[in-house]
């Protein structure tokens, strides 16, 4: 049935009965709200902390040095300034090398795909924001969603959801509300969704139809993010995401054991805890070869994603590079099975072949 492996999602008819319907930030503390994007949501808790601080001076932000550029796009328009703690792979583990004693007005902090990273003490004069994306279904967050002055996360990465992400302010109840949701946007990914399905279907659809509507959707939210909430259908679609977690950590299971018997690469996290649900397998290509690999694996119809591209607005040092110059994503969503992670570990097995 499948043409490709990864890239975007697709409209699914998977029907989940309204009383199993689930959002992990149900769990949450504190006052939430619902936004159209993460980094919507992002700027909504900049916006609200820099209100509740009155402060006329300028405000500094700590940030991992391992993140998207959406991240520290929002704290640059809000005239903050950024620092960057090292995220770095050593000792075989994802490390976070925060500075306890660094003065700053926030600190943000998340973990990566879904599995836990070494943190250390944060802080103690910050405002916490805490980036739930890739932890939003794992289960051993009980302390650090208690620590954290406000929580965020984006239900996209997860499944076809349009434009959906939550936001938590654990004192108090928000300042200001969103407007309206983010209807040409929102239009947009479910057209995408919509004839990509097609496509996956075998129907006489051009892979750049929604190939060209994403980015259309993408450009859009670039230019303007700022203010919109989520609409209900895509709430609605995100409380099924919570169906995909056993599919999920299975997917994993068969990536991380096939690629004990790989040399070529090296993943990141070596085991799934029992709390863990991966957002990806992410894997180290050894020898410069990533680029080469992920051509390689795209020539066999597998688009695996690279978190994330260095950007302009980022300030690492060479042992950080390591990270973005070597990083790629291995799929394991709810929309495979084993017979498709077999295929991703052949098609790298082949290249391994090849390279010698």
């Amino acid at each position: 049935m499948y043409k490709e492996i990864g890239s975007e999602f697709w409209r699914t008819d998977f029907l989940v009965p309204t009383e199993h319907r689930f959002l992990p930030s149900d769990d949450w503390p504190g006052d939430k709200q619902y936004f159209v994007s993460g980094r919507t949501a992002l700027y909504a808790i900049i916006k609200e902390i820099k209100e509740s601080l009155g402060s006329f001076r300028p405000l500094t932000a700590y940030l991992p040095s391992y993140c998207c550029h959406t991240m520290i796009e929002p704290f640059l328009q809000q005239g903050m300034s950024v620092d960057f703690y090292p995220i770095v792979f050593r000792d075989g583990s994802l490390q976070q090398l925060i500075d306890p004693t660094k003065v700053c007005d926030i600190i943000l902090v998340m973990d990566y795909f879904g599995f836990s990273t070494v943190e250390k003490e944060l802080p103690k004069s910050a405002i916490v924001v805490r980036d739930m994306t890739h932890a939003l279904f794992s289960s051993n967050y009980a302390e650090k969603l208690r620590s954290a002055d406000y929580l965020f996360a984006s239900f996209r990465k997860w499944g076809p959801v349009a434009g959906a992400s939550i936001a938590s302010k654990k004192i108090g109840e928000w300042s200001g509300t969103s407007k309206k949701p983010h209807n040409s946007y929102i239009s947009l990914r479910k057209s995408g969704y919509e004839l990509k399905a097609d496509y996956i279907e075998g129907k006489s659809i051009e892979k750049s139809e929604f190939l060209d509507i994403f980015s259309e959707a993408e450009d859009l939210l670039e230019q303007d993010y700022i203010d919109y909430a989520a609409d209900e259908k895509s709430i609605s679609e995100a409380a099924t995401l919570y169906q995909s977690v056993s599919i999920r950590r299975r997917n994993a299971e068969l990536l991380l054991q096939g690629l004990n018997s790989l040399h070529i690469v090296e993943p990141i996290f070596p085991r799934i805890e029992t709390h863990a649900v991966p957002l990806f397998i992410p894997i180290l290509v050894k020898n410069n070869r990533r680029d080469d690999l992920r051509k390689y694996l795209i020539e066999n119809s597998v688009y695996c994603p690279v978190h994330w591209p260095l950007s302009p607005l980022h300030s690492i040092t060479t042992e950080e590079q390591q990270i973005y110059s070597s990083e790629l994503s291995l799929i394991c969503d709810q929309r495979y099975g084993e017979e498709e992670m077999n295929r991703q570990l052949e098609v790298i097995r082949g290249f391994e072949l090849l390279d010698g």
